[in-house]
């Protein structure tokens, strides 16, 4: 009969037109997400292959891939499968991003969460990063079947892409049947950040499209029997592809006047019936074969598949080619597929669970001999039941480790599972649980790791696994905000007799860390200063590096801003240059801040300059509190739309490690600042139902508390604000430094509040306190805070003016505008209005540079009460346009004119590739444009060169 190549897309003429019209906007540099859903059969696969065919067209680089029922427990691998991430590649940028995959050099694990997050940030970072980059070397799509089977990190991706999508040249498509329902997809299609994707709901084919797929498969069009037979597929295209190959094989059809007829044929009764009839036709052999495939899952290696099967290659090559011939299967790259998935779940559900189980453990066993990634191992002998226990069992306590790197939730399982098998008696127990309680630490579930190892302990373990059980209860305690218990839990370890005396120096060190992060100070000193010195029991490198942190702290929290950095750059030299080195990225970043707090802003920022790329490939909480320290030295030196791009890249990481009350409390301050109110009401609210758990949280507490306190001031309620202050000092006792650290940040706030309040006894003893501060410190900031609260409280106008010329050369422009208005005010009541006039002046110009819109409101209105007026108020700050882009932004602009990707600028620039995106998202905003290459475009005119380039440039 005559036979044409089934039209997969007949029918989808106005789904095909509107595709059409977004991967034209997407090349253009406008981006969007569509996702394409229905029943199976409809033709969603069809349907994105033509996409991606007319993409191709279009000059865009077409990437694909499928997510597969097998690997839904392991991360990342829907969405590496479709960037092309491996090892392998001769792409250096995808190499980079498979060896974060792997889990080396980063905190945690591929997949760990952090409460309720799912993934490391590190590794999102990494695919985020390798996708901005394919953006910039010319338009993409990324083409994702199967979304039902996608992996919890994956979908993660692709909703993190949803968000900048529009502003680039690229395009996703995902495809997943409607039925089960998948809550993580319903999230997607909701889009993020007001951002919806768009939909394709694939329906039945319409009457004609049925009759010209009949038509174009059989040669003729239906007649009346052979409609009323295919009417019974319910317009499913694959089912009538099917049903008509059925009776094509049964030799039912016939052609006469010009029309298809069927006889003497009782057709399948559903899709899956009609499948089952397709293999009916294929030998016994191939039948065998495709059963043992469909195990393995969607794709596989001819060669796999023979050595699951007992048999040589070659042996193999007859019965695959009769299954790629009759249309089962189909090539995939180096691999095979089937040709659609319901062809697999027909022959996988048909077979005995003993059956599947032998095949899994079979598969396993030839990845293992065949040295294939371990997570490809691991699926299979998850799937493998109890089968080949004891060879399982030693695999399981070989690999553990990169397991647990790659994918710590699907170690937790093979862990647990292998724990069971090997019983209490067998050598590898203790191992097996060690390493249960590690991948459960990476994956998040730190509180089942603590637990995991107090039993390892209890029960009595190997000698030699104790050490590390110990250090693992100690850290995950600490980590989780409970420096109390892991300090506890460090002494316990450190009497235990299994414990070595260097491990046991090492945690007495560690105990000392905790100590200072309650509060105890004076233990903690007293600790490190007895394990400092190179003799103290044996000088260990690492337990002296740990006295040298505590010691830092003290004398940081002490305002004794050298000694302490003194001690940090001695530490630093101690501990190794290695990307695996935590507590070398905890050194680096704390000597950053301490350099903030000494106002040596220069130096900070080298500091965090240096830490930036580590903080990123560590992730864990290191990446909100690089974000954070960033933000807080913007901040204070008068950057505040810098700082606030900062607070946005941190924000989602610090909501998972604990940072998110800090982040959100300099987000409202600046927002208060800037009279955008009911934006600081949503920061605050955040903040109050914000985690701060995190051990380094609780050295950020003022920011929350001078926005609280900053919010009653806006909102008129003075005594309210002053009593947030009063009643945060009165239970600041127990914290990090006590009292006299928190009032180092409040002090100027709570002189001037107590004072309106006529609270001058707190006044003055703030005062007083901030004074001998500034004395021990000799800290710019500190020592104009105490002329500041000095001139205030005596009513000495040139106190406060020469706080101010301390605030300039400590470069925080805001308290050095503050302290000119009040000046100004005492200057005015002294019958000197021109002097105070021109303060007032100049602290408006500070003002206007920030944009700090409520502080002219109030200052100008408390000048105004005593007859000061600046006159003519020269123009207001331009909220929209190119003259309101700072000088960041600027640079920023003309890096994406120049075709650059995000990482490339935040390499340029010293800052993160998420810092970038925020920059980039502001400068749209300002000016009024929706896509990198608009802004390309908009840059080009404004530099009087013409219509200037596209915004990306080609791979050559």
């Amino acid at each position: 009969m005559p036979h044409s190549a089934p039209h997969g897309c007949l029918g989808r003429a106005p789904q095909l037109e509107r595709i059409d019209r977004l991967l034209e906007r997407a090349a253009a540099g406008h981006g969007q997400a569509l996702f394409v859903h229905g029943e199976p059969g409809i033709g969603k696969t069809a349907l994105v292959t033509e996409a991606a065919r007319r993409a191709g067209r279009l000059g865009m680089q077409v990437l694909t891939g499928a997510a597969e029922e097998i690997e839904r427990c392991l991360p990342f691998s829907a969405v590496s499968g479709c960037l092309g991430v491996d090892a392998a590649s001769a792409d250096p940028r995808r190499v980079r991003v498979a060896h974060i995959l792997s889990g080396e050099g980063r905190l945690g694990a591929a997949g760990a969460s952090a409460g309720p997050s799912w993934v490391d940030f590190a590794t999102v970072e990494a695919f985020l990063g390798l996708v901005d980059e394919l953006c910039a070397a010319g338009p993409v799509l990324m083409v994702l079947d199967d979304l039902h089977w996608a992996d919890t990190a994956s979908l993660l991706i692709l909703r993190r892409l949803q968000r900048v999508m529009a502003q680039l040249p690229l395009m996703l498509i995902g495809a997943y049947r409607t039925v089960p329902r998948v809550a993580a997809l319903g999230e997607l299609r909701a889009g993020s950040d007001g951002v919806r994707p768009a939909e394709l709901s694939l329906g039945p084919l319409e009457p004609s499209a049925v009759t010209a797929l009949v038509t174009d498969l059989v040669g003729a069009p239906p007649g009346t029997a052979l409609a009323a037979r295919v009417a019974e597929a319910a317009g499913n295209p694959l089912y009538i592809t099917e049903l008509i190959t059925a009776l094509d094989r049964e030799s039912a059809l016939t052609v006469r006047a010009g029309a298809a007829e069927v006889s003497g044929f009782t057709a399948p009764a559903s899709l899956a019936d009609a499948l089952v009839h397709r293999l009916s036709f294929l030998s016994a052999d191939a039948r065998h074969l495709l059963r043992v495939a469909a195990v393995l899952g969607s794709r596989f290696a001819v060669s796999l598949l023979a050595k699951v099967l007992g048999r040589g290659v070659g042996d193999v090559l007859a019965p695959v080619m009769e299954a790629v011939e009759a249309g089962v299967l189909t090539g995939a790259g180096e691999q095979l597929a089937f040709r659609h998935d319901l062809i697999r779940r027909v022959l996988h559900d048909a077979q005995p669970r003993s059956v599947r189980v032998t095949v899994h453990q079979e598969a396993g066993r030839a990845l293992a001999e065949a040295g294939a990634p371990v997570e490809r191992i691991a699926e299979h002998l998850l799937n493998s039941g109890t089968a080949g226990g004891a060879w399982m069992v030693a695999w399981t306590a070989r690999s553990a480790a990169p397991l647990t790197a790659r994918a710590p939730q699907l170690a937790v399982d093979l862990l647990g599972r292998s724990v069971a098998l090997a019983g209490p008696d067998d050598p590898l127990a203790g191992p097996l649980r060690l390493h249960l309680t590690v991948a459960l630490m990476c994956a998040g579930r730190s509180r089942e790791a603590e637990e995991h190892a107090r039993q390892a302990l209890a029960r009595g373990t190997e000698p030699a696994l104790e050490p590390a059980l110990h250090w693992i209860l100690a850290q995950s305690l600490f980590l989780r905000g409970r420096p109390d218990l892991a300090a506890q839990a460090a002494e316990t370890a450190r009497a235990a007799p299994a414990v070595p005396p260097a491990e046991a120096t090492r945690l007495h060190a560690f105990a000392s860390v905790c100590l200072v992060s309650m509060g105890r100070a004076d233990e903690a000193e007293a600790i490190a200063e007895r394990l400092r010195g190179p003799d103290a029991d044996g000088g260990d490198a690492a337990a002296t590096a740990f006295a040298l942190q505590t010691l830092a702290i003290v004398r940081l929290l002490g305002f004794r801003y050298e000694q302490a950095l003194e001690l940090l750059r001695e530490a630093l030299r101690i501990v190794p240059e290695s990307p695996q080195s935590c507590h070398r990225l905890a050194l680096q970043l704390s000597l950053a801040n301490c350099h903030l707090e000494r106002d040596r802003t220069g130096a900070a920022h080298a500091e965090l300059a240096a830490g930036r790329r580590l903080a990123e490939q560590r992730g864990g909480f290191f990446l909100p509190w690089y974000h954070l320290s960033e933000a807080l030295l913007l901040f204070r030196t008068g950057r505040w739309d810098d700082a606030d791009a900062e607070i946005q890249a941190g924000r989602e990481p610090g909501e998972h490690f604990g940072m998110s009350r800090a982040l959100r409390g300099l987000a409202a301050l600046i927002a208060l600042h800037q009279g955008r109110g009911p934006e600081a009401a949503g920061h605050l609210a955040a903040a109050r139902a914000g985690t701060g758990t995190e051990t380094i949280a609780p050295f950020y507490a003022h920011l929350t508390l001078r926005a609280e306190a900053l919010d009653h001031e806006v909102r008129g309620a003075t005594e309210q604000a002053f009593a947030v202050l009063a009643g945060a000092l009165d239970a600041a006792e127990g914290g990090p430094g006590g009292r006299p650290a928190l009032l180092s940040f409040l002090a100027v706030d709570v002189v001037r509040l107590a004072l309106a309040c006529g609270e001058t006894a707190t006044a003055r003893q703030a005062t007083d306190r901030i004074e001998a501060i500034a004395r021990t410190s000799g800290a710019p900031h500190h020592r104009a805070d105490a002329l500041r609260c000095r001139g205030l409280l005596a009513g000495r106008p040139e106190l406060l003016l020469e706080a101010a010329q301390r605030y300039e050369e400590a470069i925080r422009p805001l308290a050095m505008a503050q302290s000119s208005c009040e000046a100004a005010e005492l200057l005015a009541r002294a019958g000197r209005p021109d002097r105070a006039r021109d303060l007032l002046r100049q602290a408006v110009d500070r003002y206007q540079q920030l944009g700090a819109a409520w502080d002219i409101r109030r200052d100008e209105a408390r000048l105004r009460a005593v007859g000061i007026r600046r006159g003519h108020h020269g123009e207001p700050q331009v909220g929209a346009g190119w003259d309101s882009l700072t000088a960041t932004q600027l640079t920023v602009a003309s890096y994406v004119a120049q075709g650059l990707s995000n990482p490339e600028i935040a390499a340029r620039m010293f800052v993160s590739r998420r810092t970038t995106q925020t920059h980039v998202s502001h400068i749209l905003a300002r000016l009024g444009l929706s896509s990198r290459v608009e802004l390309a475009a908009a840059y080009a005119r404004r530099q009087g060169r013409g219509p200037g380039r596209s915004g990306t440039r080609r791979s050559p």
